[in-house]
């Protein structure tokens, strides 16, 4: 007898923005993401760490939070 699957939901790119944040920086408890709506109707996700965890976010020369971008845009 064949089995249904039910399809799984994408994960909410909030939820998705803070794990991957929440995985780089030394105070994961101190993460704070904030939703809200930009220009044209886009959604504009805001980040906020403690001090000391800004740098890990940025990356050199920004590499990590390009990464980051780029990967919730696709």
């Amino acid at each position: 007898m064949p089995t249904t699957e039910t399809p799984l939901e994408p994960p909410h790119p909030v939820d998705l923005l803070q794990d991957m944040v929440m995985s780089i920086v030394d105070k994961p408890d101190q993460v704070t993401i904030t939703e809200s709506n930009g220009k044209n109707r886009s959604v504009l996700l805001t980040i906020e760490v403690e001090e000391d965890d800004v740098g890990k976010v940025l990356g050199k020369a920004g590499k990590t939070i390009r990464m980051i971008e780029a990967f919730l845009q696709i």
